[in-house]
């Protein structure tokens, strides 16, 4: 073949290829676009998900729907806010010539208050109270200084006995006894009461488990006061005596200690 014939056969050739994109092992390549995917929302309790258009490509598009109830089956009611609880409240203590009243409506107590009974018109029996030396001895008081003193007829008894205390206030106009008991050592019992001269009473608490209040009278300036010893135990009393307008005196602590019987 004559070079120029093979000259015009090779330039065709050559002109393809330089048309054709060069392909080399380590040429760049273009990046897939990436596919969307969406968290669906949380759900709340009897709801499942859904999506209404049909098409939800990568979660994109889910919703909250209600699960529905199977046929004959009534579906249960939503939780709703509890109802605002009903106060509870605690009657005042009242005086032994008083009573509870209620003018109207009174839920739980609450509004309850104390009303005087209307009195006798022949009138109580007045307290009778033994001779003080027959109960026990009481300390020294002198003069018109504002005080109070007590004692009791034995400091340890047994289960089943008596004990008899007897207080006295001195230089106070009127007189309002309060005497507050607590049960010693690991107890949680408490006993507190107020007595007036005029032997008017109310109770504060009594849940002692070492003695139970037997009586109290009030008359004057002096107050007694009988105990029932219950359990084996001690319990430790607070005296005190004030008026209406001053302050309240404190004598010494009184302790008791029931025995076994």
């Amino acid at each position: 073949m004559p070079r120029l014939s093979r000259l015009l056969l090779v330039l065709p050739l050559i002109w393809l290829a330089a048309c054709r994109p060069l392909a080399l092992p380590w040429a760049a390549t273009a990046t897939p676009t990436p596919f969307v995917q969406c968290t669906p929302p949380p759900c709340q309790a009897g709801e499942t998900y859904a999506c209404p258009s049909g098409d939800c490509p990568g979660g994109c598009g889910t919703v909250c729907a209600t699960v529905p109830a199977p046929v004959g089956v009534t579906p249960e009611p939503s939780l709703t806010a509890a109802e605002t609880p009903m106060p509870m409240c605690t009657p005042p203590a009242c005086w032994s010539d008083e009573a509870y009243f209620c003018a109207g409506n009174c839920p739980n107590g609450c509004g309850t208050t104390c009303a005087t009974r209307t009195p006798d018109p022949a009138g109580g029996p007045p307290p009778t109270f033994p001779a003080p030396g027959a109960i026990c001895t009481l300390p020294a008081l002198s003069g018109d200084t504002p005080a109070v003193a007590a004692c009791v007829n034995t400091a340890a008894a047994p289960a089943g006995a008596t004990f008899a205390v007897l207080v006295q206030a001195n230089g106070i106009s009127a007189p309002i006894f309060s005497l507050q008991g607590r049960d010693a050592g690991d107890g949680f019992g408490y006993l507190s009461f107020q007595a007036t001269a005029e032997n008017r009473v109310r109770a504060l608490s009594a849940n002692s488990q070492v003695v139970r209040v037997a009586g109290i009278q009030a008359s004057g300036d002096q107050l007694y006061l009988t105990l029932d010893a219950l359990a084996p135990g001690a319990i430790v009393f607070d005296v005190y005596a004030g008026s209406a307008t001053g302050p309240f005196i404190a004598g010494e602590p009184l302790t008791l200690t029931v025995t076994a019987p």
